[in-house]
Parts: C-alpha cells; sequence; structure tokens
C-alpha cells in the first residue's frame, strides 16, 4: 500500500506551511513526496517553500471554478475543502491519502504503518453524537451538515484527529454519490450550496460518512467514546490564532504535556529555530 500526505494551503498559511514541510521532511517515513494544493495567485511562494523544505514536495494548482472567483466571502476556504475532497485525482499513486492541515508539525517519526491496520486499510476514529454533545457541543453543526449533504444522518462524528486518512477510492466514490444524490456536478453542487447559505462543510465528515456506510470492510472503525486517542506524531496547532497563540490541546512532547506553550515554541523544540524563510 502507498501512502501520501495531502495538503490544501493558502498564502495566509504559509507562514505555518515552511515548518510543517519541514518536519515532514525530516520525520516522515515511508510515504510517497506530499502534494501542497494551492490558487493560480499562491503557486509562486509556494514553489519556493517546497524547494526550501522538502525539495521533492509536489505543487499542484487548483483553482476556484471561474463563476465563484470573487463570488462570496468564505470561498477560499470552499476551495481548500473542494480540493481535499479531489486528493484522488492529485495523489493518483497513492492507496491512501493522509489529509494534513498546514498548520501541523511532526514531532517525530511519522510513518504511514502506525495510522492503517493490518491490511494496509485506513483506521477511522469516530465518536457518537452522544459523546460529542458531552464534550464538544459545538460540533453538532457538523452533523447536520453532512447530513444535508449526504441525505442521511452519520452515525458518528469522523474528524477525530491530523491527519485523516482516507483510501483514494474512497474521494472518487463521496464525490460520485453526492452529484448523483443532488443531480449536478459535485463542483457545482459544492459551491452553489455555499452560495445559497449551506454551512457544515467538512471533507471528514463526508468521507468518513460514506466510508462507514458504503465500504466498512475496507477500513478499520474505531469508536473512541471515553478511550484516550493513540499517540500521534502530528502536533495539530491552530493557524489562526498566530505563532504566539497558546496551545490548547494536550500532546506529549519529549514527554511533557504542550498545553499552554506558544506554537513558536513547540516548533523550535522540534526544528531547532523558528525562523521564516518566506521571501519579502
Amino acid at each position: 500500500m502507498t501512502n501520501q500526505c495531502f495538503i490544501s494551503s493558502y498564502r495566509g498559511d504559509f507562514p505555518w506551511l515552511q515548518f510543517c514541510l519541514r518536519s515532514l521532511h525530516k520525520f516522515s517515513e515511508g510515504f510517497l513526496p506530499p502534494v501542497i494544493s494551492v490558487s493560480l495567485e499562491d503557486a509562486e511562494t509556494a514553489r519556493f517553500i517546497v524547494q526550501k523544505c522538502y525539495p521533492g514536495a509536489e505543487v499542484v494548482i487548483h483553482p476556484l471554478p471561474p463563476p465563484y472567483t470573487a463570488a462570496v466571502q468564505g470561498f477560499g476556504m470552499m476551495r481548500a475543502m473542494n480540493s481535499m475532497m479531489h486528493a484522488d485525482v492529485f495523489c493518483p499513486k497513492a492507496d491512501n491519502i493522509f489529509l494534513v492541515g498546514s498548520d501541523c508539525l511532526a514531532t517525530r517519526p511519522f510513518r504511514g504503518e502506525d495510522y492503517v491496520g493490518k491490511r494496509g486499510e485506513p483506521v477511522v476514529l469516530m465518536n457518537s453524537y452522544e459523546e460529542i454533545k458531552r464534550v464538544h457541543p459545538d460540533a453538532l453543526p457538523w452533523r447536520d451538515g453532512t447530513a444535508q449533504i449526504l441525505g442521511f444522518t452519520p452515525p458518528c462524528e469522523y474528524m477525530r484527529r491530523l491527519p485523516s486518512v482516507f483510501a483514494a477510492h474512497t474521494f472518487y466514490e463521496t464525490r460520485k454519490y453526492i452529484a448523483d444524490l443532488h443531480g449536478k456536478s459535485f463542483v457545482s453542487y459544492w459551491f452553489d450550496g455555499y452560495a445559497a447559505g449551506q454551512r457544515g462543510q467538512s471533507e471528514a465528515n463526508l468521507l468518513g460518512a460514506i466510508a462507514h456506510r458504503f465500504t466498512p470492510n475496507r477500513y478499520t472503525f474505531q469508536l473512541m467514546d471515553g478511550v484516550e486517542q493513540p499517540p500521534n506524531a502530528l502536533l495539530q496547532m491552530w493557524s489562526h490564532g498566530g505563532l504566539d497563540h497558546k496551545i490548547d490541546c494536550h500532546y506529549l512532547l519529549d514527554g511533557h504535556d504542550v498545553f499552554g506553550m506558544k506554537s513558536r515554541d513547540a516548533i523550535v523544540a522540534v526544528l531547532g529555530d523558528c525562523n521564516s524563510i518566506l521571501p519579502t
């Protein structure tokens, strides 16, 4: 089984992307080189970052479709998610695709084998919505948005960690299911729905719900209610908070919990510095 990381990014997250790629270059093992999807206007800077931080990674251009380029504020986020929903197109050699955020940092050896089962099938973590309501009620809109798009209410929340790992075939199957259900192309439905006020789209929940309902035998699904999450080589920070934002999740780095640590200090602890290489 071949594994590949896919990152959908943009210029606002490039201060984070540079460190993400440096950490992947340092720690990832057994992966195809990562693929970074950006819009046309961000491609030159993205290629510069790749050259400096992860030579061999690939930058692909996936723009907004012309009717939507300047239509509604927030379409940049929808471009990013639409790109993730097409990750199989940009990672044609991958059996399993690891969705990674620009604000993720590999802190130790990052191996694909730690996120798949004995057959090489992706392991998807999930929580029941009873558990979600107890610990994180703000996540319920993701359930409702997923139900609106798929026509059924998923039994679980699948957006439980980054990387989110899905088999390549699930991306196509999910797009086809949505297009067939709504009688229009996936891309048209995706952006038209957002323009009309539809919210709650989440790539991990859409992909997880389709995989769980239609191809569960090609995955391992782990219910995490009341269970501690397995170790994760990726620390997810929060790009919107900036590099001086204090990390608000519990994660062990060299045996110490990073909760309350500044993001830049975690980067220094892992990479030795937090010096930007972005062109001015």
